[in-house]
């Protein structure tokens, strides 16, 4: 199965790397849950157990792995949204519908549209629609090692403390560090969750479970964790010693 989402704001690439961090038949759990890329890549040969505190995001991947064919066929019935003020009207008002299937598709819909691929927010770009994605969401195969969990809202990552399933390791991709008073300003939309980098930070240190952090590659997270293993990501993908071409950096606890 591939995702039909778009990731939000920017692509994670660290999926193949972490694949040879992380021993083939581990069980798996990755939090902040959103386009679901990471998380059926590493259903390739792991169990992943799949965390999210945001209900709308809980409730759109049980649509597409219950139904994917339902999902996809109300994108179509959708697609094309030509007008600029239904699409914003869509983007405001579309946690308030009560089908489920319906939310589903229309966060499928609005997320493709999405300049940033979120679905509360971005500028309307039609041409960032895939006919081939919801083609391939209506032929999909939902794999069976896949298993979601809604977390309660609070900080994304303490409920890793206390899981009661098996957990091999533990994936955070935790995006772009910035220091708490640049984040204490912004007001979260329906399907985004915010990171207290410095709570995160205090998590990793404290933390039992085998942990993988995936960040953007910066000069300051690389310094925060200095005291960790690290493995610089490139724009490929591809494990590098070198930060000349560097996207990512995976920092392991372990």
């Amino acid at each position: 199965m591939k995702t039909p989402l778009k990731p939000p704001l920017t692509e994670l690439k660290s999926a193949t790397a972490l694949k040879t961090i992380i021993p083939r038949g581990s069980a798996v759990h990755t939090t902040l849950l959103y386009d679901g890329k990471l998380e059926l890549d590493l259903t390739d040969g792991n169990f992943v157990i799949a965390h999210t505190n945001k209900y709308v995001i809980y409730e759109l991947w049980r649509c597409l792995l219950e139904d994917p064919e339902r999902v996809a066929a109300f994108v179509e019935y959708m697609h094309p949204v030509e007008d600029q003020n239904i699409f914003y009207l869509l983007q405001e008002n579309w946690p308030k519908y009560s089908d489920p299937f319906v939310r589903a598709g229309l966060f499928v819909l609005l997320n493709r549209y999405s300049e940033t691929g979120l679905v509360s927010s971005g500028e309307m770009k039609i041409d960032n629609y895939s006919a081939l994605s919801v083609n391939n969401l209506k032929r999909a195969s939902p794999p069976d090692n896949l298993h979601l969990i809604l977390d309660p809202e609070g900080d994304f990552f303490e409920p890793l403390n206390s899981l009661d399933s098996r957990c091999d390791y533990a994936v955070i991709p935790a995006g772009n560090y910035k220091p708490n008073f640049l984040l204490s300003e912004y007001k979260k939309s329906h399907e985004e969750t915010n990171i207290d980098h410095e709570r995160l930070f205090d998590f990793f240190k404290t933390t039992k479970n085998k942990t993988l952090l995936v960040y953007e590659h910066s000069k300051a997270v690389v310094k925060k964790y200095s005291d960790y293993n690290q493995y610089i990501v490139d724009r490929w993908g591809r494990l590098t010693e070198s930060d000349k071409f560097s996207k990512e950096v995976i920092i392991a606890n372990f």
